[in-house]
């Protein structure tokens, strides 16, 4: 099986495409039957908004039969296309169901197919829109403020707030200035399952590098402090909370976010039962679907990716944001309130997907939307919600491939909504002679400054500006390419699908931010020890020096060649040699820490630091002693009568600085804070 590594996009993400085999899972469709109603009073524009008043629909609704054969063509197609194992797709109008289907398998292991009434898939950060409505409701009670700054409503919860007061907009927004960080996020209390909240979440804290309110960085802790927020204001737990005041009210009785969590809910009956119903995680490994151990991570996790849920319930959810937070004669949040939570709260840029109270903001077609996607553990989730064509999709695949069907609501759309295209512009005569302005490396806000975790930056997948030489940028990542030309000044129009990025200048006329369309982070010009250079570059040198070394050290001791030298120049010469075994060694221990992770589906769920990323801290900083030791014996060789020549002196103190130089570089990179 062939495996390749990328890391994190805001996490550390490792993926494997395995080598193409001939066997494809037969793609094998649950179907539940559509029972047709009454459509009449939609064709005339009105449609039940819940109990506080009509939504006006100028729209024609989509026909239930014909939206099940595009859907089907499409899900099919991509299901044996990606390896997709299992998916499930509900669609859904403010009044009516319009599909609720599964594919494929829940467990390849035992053929059981795919029941959008039955299996509960992992939702992961679709979480984030329940605990966003969560927050909203009790802002409409009273008891929260979104513009109040957090350490009103988290008693004894440690948070760096050094650069600016956050308050839980910031936190609803992405916003609040925190940096990323994976390494051990997810994994098991440090302590066990006994530990406090308060040591939970002080193991994971993130570090504010930014000034609130400056730009979106997607945030997993960001949510997992307003669980902690919605706990200290209800006086429930978050999972509590959210069952008793969403899922209950809505009739969800098959969804929750404890199922996959370490705090000893197995106990509880219903949730045993609802475990038992989980569809599998499968990773195509070889010719095959893999079906996965589903994996525990700790409670924290819950507000920010906690959710496990059927087709059939989050059908109910759409329809309650579709009627203005009203379903089945329940209210659970007012008009008013969910008109405030649908607004944007906070956007890059004017031409970037804008923030709305958790979802993010979209446009399909011409029609504005809500969206927020999700993926965990070979889940990959997607939920669409547009309003002013009353549709609302929720699409779940149990295999780390189906990305690709979470553009199942953009197809549909395009497809019984299409817009004319309009003319593609064309490049300005002078663009050429500004280009340059443009072109060169942008890292995304979603990335690690302070912890260990910056080392990955270098894997991480800079967005590229190149210019095309013909008046055009082209702007790559992660291999894939995409033309975008100039519309207005520092603003781009992809050719493609016609969205727009921005550069923003700083006051000596510098890009400062590259502000893509899609809102949850910009792009900003990396720092000098943020460029894959400044730690590439002087590793290779020291680990071709050193290999060089101990080649020649192994011949003389096979040959017997002896070496004349003084004094300290026998010690120094032996610090060289261990110094130079030790950065290979460096590179060994390294190799195997990754790798240890990569064999773990679920890399994330990992404890950090493992013991052979603590093996590779004492090796990193015994080679850094040697390597600093070597340099400040560089005096002593030259002062030295006798023994070495002039050119093994300098050999050797260009080789010690070659070291020292390694040495601050990874520093720099913070390789030295593996146990921090």
């Amino acid at each position: 099986m062939l495996r390749h590594l990328t890391f994190y996009t805001a996490q550390l993400a490792v993926l494997w495409f395995a080598v193409l085999g001939t066997h494809v899972v037969p793609v094998q469709a649950q179907v539940v039957e559509w029972q047709p109603t009454d459509m009449s009073a939609n064709l005339n524009g009105a449609i039940s908004a819940g109990s506080e008043g009509a939504v006006v629909f100028d729209n024609p609704p989509v026909d239930p039969m014909l939206l099940e054969a595009f859907v089907d063509g499409v899900a099919v197609s991509a299901m044996q296309d990606h390896r997709i194992t299992g998916a499930v797709v509900a669609i859904v109008s403010s009044t009516e169901t319009l599909l609720l289907k599964g594919y494929g398998l829940a467990d390849a292991a035992s053929g059981i197919s795919v029941d959008p009434s039955e299996h509960l898939f992992r939702i992961a950060s679709i979480t984030k829109t329940f605990t966003a409505t969560a927050i909203m409701q009790l802002v409409e009670r009273g008891l929260l403020d979104l513009d109040v700054d957090i350490r009103e409503y988290l008693d004894g919860i440690p948070i760096d707030d050094h650069l600016g007061v956050i308050t839980i907009g910031d936190l609803l927004t992405h916003s609040a200035g925190f940096e990323d960080r994976f390494l051990g996020y997810y994994g098991p209390p440090p302590d066990g399952e006994a530990a406090s909240t308060e040591a939970q979440l002080a193991a994971i804290a993130a570090i504010q590098v930014r000034e609130p309110g400056t730009v979106t960085s997607y945030s997993n802790y960001s949510f997992t402090l307003l669980g902690e927020i919605i706990a200290q204001a209800s006086g429930e737990s978050y999972a509590e909370y959210v069952r008793s005041n969403i899922l209950l009210p809505l009739g969800m009785k098959s969804s929750d976010v404890r199922l996959k969590t370490t705090d000893g809910v197995s106990e509880i009956r219903w949730l045993a039962e609802l475990q038992s119903r989980e569809a599998r995680p499968h990773h195509w490994s070889g010719g095959w679907h893999e079906v996965l151990e589903p994996l525990s991570s700790r409670k924290t996790v819950q507000p920010e990716g906690g959710m496990s849920a059927t087709g059939a319930d989050m059908a109910r959810y759409l329809k309650m944001h579709l009627n203005k937070g009203a379903y089945g004669g329940t209210q659970i949040l007012s008009a008013a309130s969910w008109e405030q939570m649908s607004a944007p709260l906070f956007r890059n840029g004017p031409y970037a997907d804008a923030n709305a109270h958790g979802f993010w903001t979209h446009m399909y077609s011409g029609y504005e939307g809500l969206n927020h996607g999700g993926s965990i553990n070979e889940f990959k989730s997607m939920l669409v919600i547009v309003p002013e064509l009353d549709l609302g999709f929720f699409i779940s695949t149990n295999t780390g491939s189906g990305s690709k069907l979470r553009e199942l609501p953009k197809r549909v759309i395009e497809h019984f909504y299409p817009t004319d295209d309009l003319p593609l512009p064309l490049p300005p005569g002078d663009f050429n002679d500004r280009a340059s302005l443009y072109v060169g490396d942008y890292l995304g806000t979603r990335r690690n400054k302070e912890r260990f975790d910056r080392i990955f930056t270098v894997f991480s997948g800079a967005m590229s500006v190149s210019s095309s030489g013909d008046g055009y940028l082209v702007f790559s990542r992660n291999g894939s390419s995409r033309r975008y030309v100039e519309v207005e000044p520092h603003v781009f129009e992809s050719l493609e699908d016609r969205s727009r990025v921005q550069f923003k200048l700083d006051e000596s006329g510098k890009v400062q931010w590259l502000v893509p369309s899609g809102g949850s982070q910009a792009f900003e010009p990396p720092e000098f020890f943020e460029r894959p250079i400044t730690l590439i570059l002087p590793l290779a040198s020291t680990l071709a020096v050193a290999s060089g070394i101990l080649l020649v050290a192994l011949w003389r001791l096979f040959r017997r060649v002896t070496i004349t030298a003084a004094g300290s120049q026998r010690v120094a010469g032996t610090l060289l040699r261990l110094g130079s075994a030790g950065w290979i060694l460096v590179v060994v221990v390294f190799t195997m820490a990754v790798l240890e992770y990569l064999e773990t589906p679920a890399t994330l769920m990992l404890p950090f630091p493992s013991p052979a990323f603590v093996s590779l801290a004492y090796v990193l900083w015994a080679v850094a002693l040697v390597s600093v030791a070597c340099a400040a014996l560089i005096p002593s060789t030259w002062k030295t009568s006798g023994g070495w020549s002039k050119r093994r002196k300098f050999g050797y103190s260009a080789t010690s600085m070659l070291f020292l130089v390694c040495v601050i570089c990874l520093y720099q990179w913070n390789a030295f804070l593996i146990l921090k």
